[in-house]
Parts: structure tokens; sequence; C-alpha cells
């Protein structure tokens, strides 16, 4: 096949082009997510605040093992009474719209990683593309694993140090925004964390980095992972340790595979 050599003017327009077509496949999947809203979609949002609060009516809580441990034990007064509050009318169209929008990246991500991995691939030799092609389903499989990570394991534990072991006897207002707020940037963090592994062997198949500079770099790399943590999770210990320690674990899993890029190469 023919290559051919794009100025930057085409650049820039096939970057138009393949980010306004995954702005319209996450525009499509918000319009499914606004439209599961009420049929369940809240209930998936809120399952790992019900869990720590003891509110058994969310069938998700159920059908979780994890969560269900988290529900305090009936009849010992563990309970919290404790509910998601709203300030202002326009505040629960706003969170409707938010969460449909984190339901229309999730469910579409698909679409948006081949957008991504297209507009890449044009600029990439053939042998390039082969290695780069097998990137989009293990891409997706890790984008998966964190989002499920953050809610089945990061949410509930910190939420379950912030509100049960922080204090007794005090009854708090928590609301509705920040918290499918909170949910939404732990998922899409995770998500996105997840994707150390394959960007590294990326970097190492293309020669950007080596295994040998990655292993000399861990200390300030664990350093960055931290501050990383600290500015993406509530600010209390126990969700930046949730964060950094798997990122850690991710960036030596990335130092793994790095060198088995470099012995391919």
């Amino acid at each position: 096949m023919q290559e051919t050599t794009l100025t930057l003017t085409e650049h820039l327009a096939e970057l138009r082009s393949r980010a306004l077509k995954a702005l319209a496949a996450v525009a499509l999947g918000a319009v499914a997510g606004f439209a599961l809203y009420d049929a369940g979609l809240l209930d998936l949002i809120r399952a790992p605040f019900d869990a720590v609060v003891g509110r058994t009516d969310n069938p998700y809580v159920g059908a979780f093992a994890f969560l269900n441990r988290l529900l305090p034990e009936k009849g010992t007064g563990a309970e919290m009474p404790l509910n998601l509050h709203f300030f202002s009318p326009i505040e629960v169209f706003m969170v409707k719209l938010k969460v449909s929008l984190l339901a229309g990246v999730i469910l579409t991500s698909p679409a948006v990683f081949w957008q991504i991995w297209a507009f890449v691939a044009a600029g990439l030799t053939a042998r390039e593309k082969r290695v780069v092609r097998m990137f989009l389903p293990v891409s997706l499989c890790l984008f998966a694993i964190g989002i499920a990570l953050a809610w089945l394991l990061m949410l509930p534990v910190a939420l379950h140090f912030l509100i049960v072991v922080t204090g007794e006897g005090l009854i708090g207002t928590i609301n509705l925004s920040q918290y499918t707020g909170l949910v939404a940037a732990s998922c899409l963090a995770f998500g996105l964390v997840f994707q150390l592994p394959l960007a590294l062997y990326a970097l190492t198949r293309f020669g950007i980095v080596t295994p040998d500079f990655l292993a000399r770099r861990r200390k300030y790399a664990i350093l960055l992972m931290f501050v990383l943590a600290a500015l993406l999770t509530p600010q209390d210990v126990v969700s930046q340790l949730l964060m950094a320690l798997p990122m850690i674990a991710l960036y030596e899993i990335g130092i793994v595979v790095s060198r088995l890029a470099r012995r391919r190469a």
C-alpha cells in the first residue's frame, strides 16, 4: 500500500474528524444512559454508598458479595441514618446529565478508543500498525477492570472509612451532586490509570523508553503517583493509598512488559 505524507493542516482536519466522531458516539451513549437513569442506573451509582450505610433496598448491594459484606448487621444499631440529598431542583437534573454522560463514556469506550487508534495509525508504518492493532482489545479490558475496581473496592472502602470509622453519634448531610461527581471521577481515573502497562509497552516498542530507564526512575514515578492520587481522590489517606498502590503495582507490571517488548523488538 502506498504511504502518503499529510500536511499539518490535514493532520488537524483528521484530528477534528476523529474527535467529532468520538463525541457523537459519547452523545449517543449519553442518550441511552439518560433513558436508563430511572431504570437502575442511579441505583448502580449509589450502590457503594447504600452498602456502607445499610440500605438493603438497592438490588445491586445484594447482587455483589463484597458490597453485601459491608452491610451493618441488623439489630446492632450500626445502620447509618444517611441518604443522598439535593438542595435545588436544577441539581437533580444536572446529576442526571452527569450520570448519563458517565454512562455514555463507558458504553461507547470501544468507539472512542477506536477513533484514537485510527488517528494514531495514520502516522505509523505497517509494522507499527500491527503492534498497535492489538492494543484496542487489551486497552478496553484494562479500562473495564479499572472501573470495576474503583466501583467495587475503592469507593466502598473509602466511604466506609470516611463515614463509619471517622466518628460515632454524628449524622451528616451528603450531597447527591458531590457523591456522583466522586463516583464519576474515581471510575474514569482508575480506568485511565490501568492503561499504564500498555502505555509503557508501546513506548518501549517505539524506542522512547527502556526497561532500565523505567527501573532507575522508579522512585520519581512513585512520588508522582502519590501526587496524582492526592489530586484525583478525596483528601484522605485511605483513598489516596487505594489509588496509589494499584498504580505502583501497574508500574512494576509495566517494567516487566517493557522488558518483554524490548526482547521482541
